[in-house]
C-alpha cells in the first residue's frame, strides 16, 4: 500500500479516499492505465458479452469513438426463455424491512414449488443474503437450501455445489457478483429458473464520490450509469443466465425488484431477456400459474 502511495502521489487520477476506519486509494480513471498498457498495440480485440452500450465501455477504457469498430453477433440463441419482471418488491436501501423479506421469500417459495426440479435465487449483497436465509427456511423447511457463504473455500464451493447438483429439487442461494453467479453454469436439468432479487448498486462510499466528481470534472458523462448501474446490471444478468448453458434449454428467468422496470433499465436490458417478458405486481397464486404453465 505505502509503495503504491508513493507511485502515485502526483498522479491526478488516483486520489486518496479515507472513511472511518481504513484509507483508500482510488484510481478515478484507469482509462489512463489501459491506454498506457495498450498503446505500442497496432490493433486490439476485445471480446465480451456484456460491454452494452458500446459508446460508453468505448469511452471507459479511453479509446476514441472514431477508432473502434463494434461487430455485433445475432443473438438468434436456440433456447426459449421467459422473463417475469415482478414489480411488486424492492431491496431499495430504504425500503428494506421484515415485512419487505418476507414478502421476496414467499416469492421464491413460490416460484421453488411450482418448477419441477431446482432454481438459482442471487442477491446483491452477504447483508441480505442473511436477512433472507431465516424467512426461507422457516417457510419452507422441506426444501433444501444451501447457502454462498462468505469466504468459502474452493474445497467447500465445490462441494456445495456437488450437492447441489446431486438433488432433486431444491435451492441454491448466492450472490450476484460471486463465485456461483459467474463462475459456475448450470447445465442441462440442473436448474430451471434463476430469480435475480434486485440491483446490487453499490453504497455511498469515499471512494465512491470521489469516481463521481472525477467523471463530473472530466466532461459531460452519466457518472451514476458508468459507475453504479451499469456493473450492477452486469451482475444482474450474468447471474440470470446461469441455468441458459445449452442448445435446446427452457428456462425461466424471475427478475424481483420494481427497478428492473424502469425506463432506463429496461434500454440496458438484452434481448435475450425482454424478448418474451411479463411485467406486474403479481400475487403468489398468478406467480405459482405463470410458472407450471411454462413447464407444463
Amino acid at each position: 500500500f505505502l509503495g503504491n502511495l508513493l507511485a502515485s502521489r502526483d498522479s491526478e487520477t488516483v486520489i486518496l479516499a479515507k472513511s472511518e476506519d481504513s484509507i483508500l486509494l482510488v484510481n478515478v480513471d484507469p482509462a489512463k492505465r489501459f491506454t498506457s498498457a495498450t498503446k505500442d498495440f497496432h490493433s486490439i480485440v476485445l471480446l465480451s458479452a456484456t460491454i452494452s452500450p458500446c459508446n460508453l465501455f468505448i469511452k471507459s477504457i479511453g479509446i476514441e469513438e472514431s477508432r473502434a469498430v463494434v461487430y455485433r453477433v445475432e443473438e438468434n440463441l436456440p433456447i426459449t426463455v421467459r422473463t417475469v419482471l415482478d414489480t411488486g418488491v424492492t431491496t431499495r436501501y430504504r425500503l428494506r424491512n421484515q415485512e419487505m423479506y418476507r414478502k421476496i421469500a414467499r416469492k421464491i417459495i413460490t416460484i421453488a414449488t411450482s418448477v419441477r426440479g431446482s432454481i438459482g435465487v442471487f442477491v446483491p449483497s452477504y447483508s441480505l443474503l442473511q436477512s433472507l436465509i431465516p424467512e426461507l427456511t422457516a417457510m419452507a423447511s422441506e426444501i433444501e437450501t444451501m447457502v454462498e457463504r462468505r469466504g468459502l473455500s474452493n474445497q467447500e464451493a465445490s462441494q456445495l455445489i456437488d450437492e447441489f447438483k446431486s438433488r432433486g429439487r431444491s435451492v441454491l442461494v448466492g450472490v450476484q457478483g460471486g463465485r456461483f453467479s459467474e463462475g459456475e453454469d448450470f447445465k442441462g436439468d440442473l436448474m430451471d429458473a434463476s430469480v435475480i432479487v434486485g440491483l446490487s448498486l453499490p453504497p455511498p462510499s469515499p471512494a465512491l464520490y470521489a469516481e463521481y466528481s472525477y467523471l463530473k470534472r472530466s466532461g459531460p458523462n452519466d457518472s451514476y450509469v458508468t459507475i453504479s448501474l451499469l456493473p450492477a446490471l452486469r451482475k444482474a444478468f450474468q447471474a440470470a443466465g446461469r441455468h441458459l448453458r445449452n442448445p435446446g434449454k427452457r428456462g425461466m428467468v424471475f427478475l424481483l425488484d420494481s427497478r428492473f422496470a424502469s425506463r432506463a433499465v429496461l434500454e440496458l436490458t438484452p434481448s435475450w431477456l425482454t424478448q418474451d417478458m411479463v411485467t406486474g405486481d403479481y400475487s403468489d397464486e398468478e406467480l405459482e400459474k405463470m410458472t407450471k404453465e411454462f413447464f407444463r
